[in-house]
């Protein structure tokens, strides 16, 4: 499985060649491979960035980690598996069922 990440920014944050502010979100498929890259030197630079949201899959275990920044450093503040929903109010109002991100 390759590795995937995805950023989410505000259109205003935006310029025809970059994204000068932090992303509003990060979303990272983890991989086996890149797994301790991911959720360590990564996070950091998110964190660092001032990045509010940051998001982990795992497409083994179907699984959503969710962390928001709270004072420099993320906090977990949901943890769901399979076929369990997750409904976030932030950054953006959505259900996410970890089973059905992963094929």
């Amino acid at each position: 499985m390759g590795h995937e990440e995805s950023l989410v920014a505000r259109v205003a944050d935006l310029t025809e060649t970059e994204l000068p502010a932090p992303p509003v979100l990060a979303v990272e498929v983890l991989s086996p491979d890149t797994r301790m890259i991911d959720l360590n030197l990564k996070v950091g630079r998110l964190a660092r960035a001032g990045t509010p949201w940051y998001w982990t899959v795992g497409p083994h275990e179907p699984r959503l980690t969710v962390r928001q920044l709270v004072d420099g450093a993320y906090r977990e503040v949901a943890d769901v598996t399979g076929e369990e929903p997750y409904t976030s109010t932030l950054p953006y109002s959505l259900t996410v069922v970890p089973a059905r991100l992963v094929g």
